[in-house]
This record gives structure tokens, sequence and C-alpha cells, in this order.
């Protein structure tokens, strides 16, 4: 009977035993599983392609590389950082457009649109990025305050948002109230490094932290790829185009954009925004007899929604958006229809006005936009 117990138990433990090198080798494959699917297919995506690869590293999916190439100028759009060391050291201060902006300030698949501002046109340009929710007329005022104004002299001030930072223009806008110039070394945001550069170094990792994160991403897209899902992973979602607008090869129907915030401006909150921009209109022109330029960057799906399936507006996106609602307001500066420069371009069936893998316009998106502020900014 003790003989038959000790058996028994030997096997009870063999199995036991079995079990768990069972369940550590599943581990140990799992792991080696996700190792390899990060190194060999997903981290790639966090590679620039084409574009700033923003969509497609937040769907862990790389796309076909276009024909669309990066273009590079050899004007350099100045920083504050620069602008800082050229103005500490005796150096003419002065610049012919200030840019205050978001990463479209910064973005357009290697080459700026400053850039092509200050190379084609000869124009130069200071650059500065938003950060730390401050708007871009915030960072104006500022600029005001501590005297840098008096010193930049600028022809104009493009002040660059999405729908959703348009919001922070809300508020009491208007007080141009002294700053020292200490106080805005130390508080105007600087821009330091790009997504791209974050995604770079996120690909280069061996074991990313959010590894598995990653990886369920890719297959998520994977699956939404092969079954015709929509939803991507990562806020990302595909559209179907009903003409070919990308250069891929293979990708010419699939459409990368971001979800639309849903919720709208209200009507009291946009008229507080044209009143601040009406405001710093009066205040800055004739100070400085400068052009005051609004410069929407609209979501990437409202661009494309003619194309759409059947030209219909996606779910989630509104018939006028609100710089359509706030261009129908009685106003002093100028807001460029950015949405229907890129609307005739696509029109003209003029590919990778977007890059294919990110939310940012190309170099073909953003120069017939520049060419209408310059149009705008010589006339007499």
């Amino acid at each position: 009977m003790q003989e038959r117990k000790t058996e028994h138990t030997m096997r009870s433990e063999q199995k036991q035993r079995w079990a768990i090198r069972i369940i550590l080798l599943v581990i140990l494959l799992f792991l080696l599983g996700n190792l390899y699917l990060w190194n060999k297919v997903v981290s790639p995506a966090f590679l620039p392609g084409d574009g700033h690869s923003d969509l497609s590293a937040k769907a862990c999916m790389s796309l076909p590389k276009g024909d669309g190439i990066q273009v590079t100028y050899e004007g350099h759009v100045m920083e504050m950082y620069e602008y800082m060391k050229l103005t500490n050291g005796g150096g003419d201060g002065k610049v012919d457009i200030v840019t205050i902006g978001n990463g479209f300030s910064q973005g357009g698949g290697g080459s700026f649109y400053q850039d092509y501002l200050m190379e084609h046109y000869g124009l130069k340009v200071l650059n500065i990025t938003t950060e730390y929710d401050c708007s871009a007329l915030e960072i104006l005022n500022k600029l005001e305050g501590s005297y840098f104004m008096w010193v930049m002299m600028p022809r104009a001030v493009i002040l660059q948002c999405d729908e959703d930072e348009l919001s922070k223009y809300t508020g009491d806008l208007t007080d141009y109230s002294e700053y020292l110039k200490e106080e805005i070394e130390e508080n105007v945001p600087i821009h330091i490094a790009t997504d791209t550069f974050w995604n770079e170094q996120t690909a280069i990792e061996f074991w990313p932290k959010n590894m598995f994160l990653y990886n369920a991403r890719f297959l998520k897209s994977k699956t939404a790829t092969v079954f015709s899902g929509k939803d991507m992973g990562g806020k990302v979602v595909r559209a179907e185009l009903n003409r070919d607008l990308f250069s891929a090869a293979g990708e010419e129907n699939t459409l990368y954009y971001e979800e639309k915030k849903a919720d709208p401006i209200s009507e009291e909150d946009l008229n507080e925004i044209n009143d601040n921009l009406n405001a710093a209109y009066a205040h800055y022109v004739p100070l400085y007899d400068l052009t005051l330029f609004l410069l929407p960057t609209p979501d990437k799906s409202d661009v494309y929604a003619p194309y759409i399936g059947a030209g219909e507006s996606i779910e989630g996106s509104t018939e006028d958006s609100a710089f359509d609602r706030l261009s129908a307001l009685p106003h002093d500066y100028t807001i460029i229809d950015t949405k229907r420069i890129l609307q005739e371009e696509l029109a003209k069936g003029n590919t990778d006005v977007y890059w294919p893998d990110s939310a940012y316009w190309s170099y073909k998106g953003y120069q017939p936009v520049m060419d209408e502020i310059v149009t705008i900014l010589e006339q007499p």
C-alpha cells in the first residue's frame, strides 16, 4: 500500500515537473517570439520613411514606400535658442517672418516649410514651437512684453494651430504687460526633439519597455488590414480611398489618419477666439506694420474626405470645421484656407500631398500653402 502511494506521488511530482517545464517553455517561446517580432518586423515602423512616420509608428506597422522623396533646403530655419545666441552675441536680430506653432511647424518629411520660405523666397524666418499647453498667441504676447518684437521687427507673424489647439486661444489674451528678458528666455518653449527623434531611439532598442504593447498593435493593424477593418490601434484608423492619391505601391487606396476629437468648439468660445485674434491684429499691425496670419492645419481626414468611400464625411467629422466657422466671423487678421489649397492639389491628381505614413503634409502640400502666404505678403 505504501509502495502504491509512493509510486502515485512520484507520478504526480513528475507531472508537476513536466507542467512547470511546459509553462517555462511557453513563457520562453512567448518572450523569444515577441523579441523576434519586435526586432525583425515591428521596429522598422518607428524609423522615418517617406515622412515622419508618426501614424505608422502609432499603429506599429510599416507602409510601403512611395515615389515621394525628401527634399533638403540649404536654408535653415532659426530656432529660439539659436536666436538667443545670435542676439546675445551682438548679431542683427531682425527677421522677416516669425512662425509659432506645433509639430506642423517642425514637419515636412526632412525639411520644414520655413526652410522653403528661406531658400525659395530669401526670407529670414524664426520658428518657435508651442509646448506646455501654451497657445501660439500667448507666446506672441510674451515676445511683445519682453521687447523681442521690437528687435525682430517682422514683416509677418504666422500663428499655426490645429483645431484642438485653437481652443486654447480663449481666455484673457489681450494683456501685453511687460516681461523681463530672463523670464522670456526661461519660459518660452524651445523645441528640443521631434517625434521622429524619439521614434528612432525606440526603433534601435532591443527590448523597449512597451514592446508587448507595440507588438499587440502590430497584430491588430495586420488583422485590420487582412479583414478590411478600420481600427489599426494606437488611435489610428484606416479609410479606403476612391482614387489613387498616394504613390506607394499596393497602398494606393489606403489612408491613415488620426481619429478626430468629438468635442466641437462652442459658438461662445469661437467668438472669444475671434475677438482675441482681432485684438492682436489691432495691437501689432500699427506698431510693426506686419501681416498677422492664422495658419490652420486641418485634420488629414477632412482634407481627403471627398475621396473617402463615396465622398461622405467620416464618423465624428463635421461639415464645417472650427476654422470654417471662424472664417465666417468678421475678422481683420488673415486666415489661410489651408484645406482649400490642399484639396486643390488633390483635385489636380497630385499624389503624396500628405506623407502616406504620417498626419503631416509633405513638401508637395506645404509649398502651395507658403506660395499663397508670400503672395498675400507681397501685395501692395
